[in-house]
């Protein structure tokens, strides 16, 4: 007896070949394989070799490696979700030989438990899919497992986020409350609750039958808003429109409707009279508003305050009638352009002689 040869083969047919160059001792009865491969199916013989190199072959035997290491994490994760609700997830391929395919897990939310999504194991990087667009949950997230031919699971890949085209409109905003001055109109309202709301839009429009004007645009987060351009006794409508990311708008709010108090304009102020060389009297005052119309009234002596006459967007006037001699008083009253007339103002009196 020479000794014996150990011979390995990937199938039981073989061919087999030696894992050694030279034959073990006649004593040995046990051999190490250094190079078996955990993915390989491996089988081996042991033929024992006499002194005139006669071979006796035992029966194959096929070796069992434990193997409790997964493939890589898989990486490169990339997606769409198209207009029609189509879904295509790629990654790069992993690089070990005993890669037996991939699962792709999914969920609403990257906190929410992952679900298999894939029915045995995809065997190329690519995962195709549909989703519903008609919701109001506008992301989906996914991650991948790979397996080796024995079944031992990858660390699950970095989520994968996707954002599903947007085809449902943003919730309304609701008009609250309101409060109505003679200078402006404060109101509040609960904003949209989508969370892909980007700004707000303030409509005002007059009455009823006229258009929607944009009055403001505003940040989502804002919830209220004072206009202190109104007018008195007149009537206003106010609504809300949402938008969001993608440009979609909500419906427009219900109008909040409302009517402005009469709003008594300001008296003239600093009124003052000066009587010139030429018996003349030139009454001047100041006023910040453009565009209205003064009333000068006149009384002689003890007689009352008649209108005299007036001017148009005017500070001043000159009086080239008056009474030879006397007390002559003044006083001037404001009309806006709507017609509302303030209070007259105080009174200012020259001497002639």
């Amino acid at each position: 007896m020479a000794g014996f040869v150990v011979a390995k083969a990937t199938n039981l047919e073989g061919p087999f070949s030696p894992l050694i160059t030279e034959p073990l001792g006649p004593a040995a009865r046990e051999f190490t394989d250094t190079t078996a491969i955990p993915y390989l199916p491996n089988y081996y013989k042991v033929i024992a070799v006499d002194t005139a190199r006669n071979l006796g072959h035992s029966l194959p035997v096929y070796c069992i490696i434990k193997d409790g290491k997964g493939p890589s994490k898989p990486k490169g994760l990339q997606g769409y979700i198209d207009s029609t609700g189509f879904v295509r997830v790629v990654w790069d391929i992993n690089p070990e030989p005993d890669l037996m395919g991939y699962r792709v897990v999914s969920a609403n939310d990257r906190k929410h438990v992952f679900t298999v999504d894939t029915k045995g194991y995809l065997a190329l990087p690519v995962y195709n899919d549909s989703v519903t667009l008609n919701t109001l949950t506008r992301k989906k997230y996914f991650r991948v497992i790979a397996y080796d031919k024995n079944y031992n699971p990858s660390e699950a890949s970095d989520i994968l986020e996707l954002i599903r085209p947007d085809k449902i409109a943003p919730t309304t905003p609701v008009i609250r409350d309101y409060v109505v001055s003679d200078t402006s109109v404060a109101f509040s309202w609960a904003p949209s609750s989508s969370d892909d709301v980007v700004y707000q839009l303030l409509l005002r429009r007059g009455k009823s039958s006229e258009r929607w004007v944009e009055l403001a645009k505003l940040t989502k987060d804002i919830s209220t808003y004072t206009d202190k351009t109104i007018k008195g006794s007149t009537e206003y409508g106010y609504a809300l429109v949402a938008v969001d990311e993608t440009g979609l708008r909500s419906e427009t709010s219900f109008p909040l409707n409302i009517q402005t108090p009469r709003i008594t304009p300001q008296k003239v102020n600093g009124l003052k009279a000066i009587v010139n060389p030429d018996n003349t009297v030139l009454v001047s005052w100041t006023y910040a508003v453009p565009n209205c119309r003064f009333v000068v009234y006149r009384a002689v002596e003890k007689e009352p305050f008649l209108s005299y006459d007036s001017v148009y967007d005017n500070r001043q006037y000159q009086d080239k009638r008056p009474p030879a001699k006397g007390i002559v008083q003044y006083a001037v009253r404001v009309i806006y352009p709507d017609g509302l007339e303030s209070s007259l103002s105080s009174v200012v009196k020259v001497a002639l002689k």
